[in-house]
């Protein structure tokens, strides 16, 4: 038995490629500070224990909360080794986490995983050259990666954001009978490290300043990110006449709303894949970002959209609709028919039977 962090849409998908391989998996759900309960519960009734794979090292506002973070996982590294189970650790970021209020005590517990694990796995082969410097130099990193997001039944949230979408489709059309009008769909989690929230207002400047017609929904809850610069950009948003926020946390299915967009637009600061890569190509369009990020590498090796220059020049200016006309979202199909579910089972199986 194969215990993951944490129970949520990638370890249901991950299960469900490894029960094929006959390897069987559970997960934590709620806080993972209760893994060395579930594991201690697991021992009780006899049930073999494989394995503890660890994923986000996000940690919490509260120093005390965060300490017994630490002491929990030093408690299942423990148990683990004792009961002969390997340690296994997915990086989903490289560099840094996601939230982060106590780098030292991050640091330490980043530490204490990587000499515990036996197997460290990065989530596309892009990430292996910066995790040998990131995480380490000595051990082995192998790589894994996601797959095609499950369909699910549309919501009233997704509804929401499709109402948005068309609203802002048809002010713009209103506003510019004689252009085209070209949509965008950014979704985010509140992150310092989505950058899309203070990037998007230039990006939509930017070609609309040249006459190309922008607009883009920005989803997610801008408003809980404590950092002043996200706090301007926020209303930088809000007083965009091409940009609407939608600022909440909220479940979105875009495969609901391939109709109503011409592209996504994400920008990560951090060594990490967003999701949003496989969504996009998921519904076959492209998704745009901003240069000098690793996402600007990913998108730009695989061909799952562009790139957007920061210079202004006549080429540059026409750079977004071009890409949007040119667009051949096959490239899409043959970057899930390398990267699914299935694929991302055998990485790991074959990865931690080579190391026992």
């Amino acid at each position: 038995m194969y215990i993951f962090q944490k129970n949520d849409t990638k370890y249901r998908a991950w299960s469900k490629g490894l029960d094929e391989y006959g390897i069987e998996t559970t997960a934590i759900t709620g806080s993972p500070i209760k893994a060395p309960l579930l594991i201690l519960w697991m021992i009780i009734k006899k049930k073999p224990i494989n394995g503890y794979i660890f994923r986000y090292l996000n940690d919490y506002p509260s120093l005390p909360k965060t300490i017994v973070r630490l002491l929990s996982e030093l408690a299942t590294i423990l148990l683990v080794k004792i009961f002969g189970g390997h340690v296994i650790w997915i990086a989903h970021n490289v560099d840094k986490e996601s939230s982060c209020h106590y780098k030292t005590l991050t640091n330490i517990r980043r530490l204490c995983i990587k000499n515990a694990a036996t197997c460290i796995f990065v989530t596309d082969p892009l990430l292996l050259k910066y995790a040998q410097k990131e995480i380490s130099d000595t051990k082995n990193i192998d790589w894994t990666c996601f797959g095609r997001p499950s369909d699910l039944p549309v919501n009233r949230e997704t509804l929401k954001v499709q109402d948005a979408i068309r609203s802002l489709r048809y002010k713009l059309e209103l506003n510019n009978p004689e252009k085209k009008v070209y949509i965008g769909l950014c979704v985010s989690s509140p992150s310092t490290k989505c950058i899309h929230f203070l990037t998007v207002s230039n990006f939509v400047d930017r070609y609309n300043h040249a006459g190309v017609i922008v607009g883009v929904v920005v989803v997610g809850a801008i408003g809980l990110i404590h950092d002043e610069r996200f706090q301007w950009a926020r209303n930088e948003i809000i007083n965009h006449e091409h940009i609407v926020l939608l600022d909440e946390t909220i479940s979105v299915r875009e495969q609901y709303l391939k109709n109503d967009i011409d592209f996504f637009y994400r920008a990560l600061d951090d060594l990490s894949v967003s999701y949003s890569v496989y969504v996009s190509a998921s519904i076959r369009k492209p998704i745009v970002t901003e240069e000098g990020t690793f996402l600007a590498e990913m998108i730009d090796c695989y061909e799952l959209g562009g790139v957007s220059p920061l210079k202004s020049s006549c080429e540059n200016e026409n750079w977004l609709e071009t890409l949007l006309k040119s667009w051949q979202p096959e490239k899409s199909e043959k970057f899930l028919d390398d990267r699914n579910w299935n694929v991302a089972a055998a990485q790991l199986i074959s990865a931690i039977k080579g190391r026992e």
